[in-house]
């Protein structure tokens, strides 16, 4: 997916209403959509990346590429990164503003 495609697909987040999963989800809020489009304006190739509301009022965006796995959650205040190598060395992060 081009970065344009992935920023588009975001944007399209704003239109998602309560309910949207059939779950009782609530909307993405804006600040989590803003978060994201900024997040992939600053990876430099996005090709192989893949995007999805998530029901935690949030947004992942992740990349699974040969042995290599790496999943952004974005939150209004936080994002936290997991991230897989192989079967053998795995990480997460959480970054708060």
């Amino acid at each position: 997916m081009t970065k344009k495609e992935l920023i588009a697909k975001i944007e399209r987040f704003r239109d998602l209403k309560e309910d949207w999963n059939g779950y009782g989800a609530l909307p993405i809020p804006d600040k989590v959509i803003d978060k994201a489009i900024e997040i992939v304006e600053s990876i430099e190739h996005t090709v192989n990346f893949e995007v999805s509301p998530v029901a935690r009022e949030s947004i992942q965006l992740e990349i699974n590429y040969d042995n290599f796995y790496i999943e952004f959650e974005i939150y209004e205040d936080r994002v936290v990164v997991y991230s897989e190598v192989g079967n053998k060395f795995s990480f997460e992060l959480t970054v708060k503003e």
